[in-house]
Formats: structure tokens, C-alpha cells, sequence
């Protein structure tokens, strides 16, 4: 284990939380880090989209409200913390994410929120069994391997809590949401809204590009099934570009 892991492990062990890396260690961002803080500039056009809102509505309807402990895995802008702060307003929030463009963003919207900068690639910092609820949406297919992130997010999922997944398709593809946000909304707005998303062409085709290399986890129903634990899989979602998903430890009733 690295020095850092060693720190991380140690501060659980106390129950205390991880401090920042970039804290005590000067480093160069790598070329993920700079990807994503260049798209936390740009992602205020995707959150106005019409299947975008109508899929974090529907990852909100699937957090139980019994949830007092929530973590977003992938947090990104924070979109979908503001919406539990509104659902959840008594609810413990943590987020997690790679850029710190991303919880920055978060930060701002969601006052006291638990905000860590980690790797979701790594051992998340967190002890076991921590959270009621964990929220995924849009992060899963960008890590290296989405069975062994599951199993990270398993572990730190109480034993009668739930996991809630919204992860792109294998033939998900940028152009059916756009044109479903334009049946959505007038000419006017429509066109607005075009202009406003030109500005995510480029990290967008980029990522559609890496699914089709597989470097990203555009999933099938199989693979999905096979991520581990008990899933259930819901409606499609984001213009039925995605899979909506929960995955548990142990078989649990959901509300609908």
C-alpha cells in the first residue's frame, strides 16, 4: 500500500475524514484531470436539458426517504445533491469526484457539503458501511473497471441500503437526447439551447468515441446484470439513452 494509503487507512481507523492530496503533495494534473475541469466550465448546457432533468428526477424518486446518509459517486457539478437537498433536506450529502473544476461547482450549491476529491478508481475513503444511499449518474462508464467501483460502493453501502445507477447504454448515443430535449421545448428555446450546448460538442463526441474504443463502459443488460449484488434494473432513462438501475446486498422492496 502507498504512503497516502496508509494515511487514508489510518484515518479511518479514527473515523476522521481523508485530507485533500493536493494539500500536502504539489503534483501536475493529469490529462483525465484537465478533461473533465475543462467540461465542468461547459456543463452548465447539459444540466438544461430536458432528459437530463427528467433523469435526475428519476435517480431522486429511487433514493428511499428513510435516507439520512447520502453519498454521490461521480458527484460533477452538484446538480443532483441540490435536488436531495431539496428531497433530503435533513440528510447527511457527501460527494465525490475527480476534478476539482466539478466540486467546486458542488461546493457552491450545496452549502455543508461533504465534498472529497478522490479517484474512483481507487479504494474510496470511506469506512464500511457508512451510507443509507449512494447516487452514480454519468460516472460509471469512465472508470477502468465498473465491477470493481460496484464492489468499492457495496462496501461502503450499509447493509440495508441501496445503490442507484444511471450509466449510458452501449448504443447511447448525444444526438437522441438533444432531439428529444427539442420536442420538449419551443423553437425559440430550442434554438437557444443549441447554441448553448455547442460548446459540449467537442467533450462529447470525445466520450462517445471512447466508448466505442471501450477505454469507457457503455453497458449492455448483461453487463449490467453482472455488476454484483442484487440489481434491479428500472425504465430507461436520459431519452432512454440509459440504463436505471439499483444494486443491493441483500433483496430489498423498493417504493415505486
Amino acid at each position: 500500500m502507498s504512503t497516502y494509503g496508509r494515511e487514508i487507512s489510518e484515518l479511518q481507523h479514527e473515523n476522521l475524514e481523508p485530507f485533500p492530496y493536493e494539500s500536502r503533495f504539489k503534483r501536475r494534473s493529469s490529462p483525465a484531470e484537465r478533461f473533465w475541469n475543462w467540461y465542468a466550465k461547459v456543463y452548465g448546457s447539459v444540466e438544461n436539458l430536458s432528459p437530463y432533468k427528467d433523469m435526475l428526477q428519476a435517480v431522486v424518486d429511487l433514493v428511499p426517504e428513510s435516507a439520512q446518509s447520502i453519498l454521490d459517486a461521480g458527484c460533477g457539478s452538484g446538480a443532483l445533491l441540490q435536488k436531495l437537498r431539496r428531497s433530503h433536506p435533513e440528510a447527511n450529502l457527501s460527494g465525490i469526484d475527480f476534478s476539482d473544476e466539478m466540486l467546486a461547482k458542488s461546493r457552491k450549491r450545496v452549502p455543508g457539503l461533504n465534498a472529497c476529491q478522490g479517484n474512483l478508481n481507487m479504494q474510496l475513503p470511506y469506512p464500511d458501511e457508512k451510507f443509507d444511499c449512494i447516487v452514480c449518474t454519468n460516472a460509471l462508464y469512465a472508470v477502468e473497471s465498473p465491477q470493481r467501483l460496484m464492489s468499492e460502493l457495496l462496501r461502503v453501502t450499509k447493509n440495508s441500503g441501496i445503490v442507484v445507477v444511471s450509466s449510458p447504454k452501449r448504443r447511447a448515443r448525444g444526438t437522441k437526447i438533444l432531439r428529444r430535449h427539442l420536442t420538449d421545448v419551443s423553437v425559440i428555446s430550442g434554438v437557444i439551447d443549441m447554441v448553448r450546448f455547442s460548446t459540449c460538442i467537442i467533450p462529447n463526441v470525445l466520450i462517445e468515441r471512447y466508448a466505442r474504443d471501450r477505454r469507457y463502459h457503455f453497458l449492455t443488460r448483461d453487463e449490467v446484470e453482472n455488476l454484483g449484488g442484487h440489481v434491479s434494473i428500472h425504465a430507461d432513462t436520459f431519452a432512454e439513452q440509459n440504463w436505471m438501475f439499483t444494486i443491493s446486498k441483500n433483496r430489498i422492496k423498493l417504493r415505486n
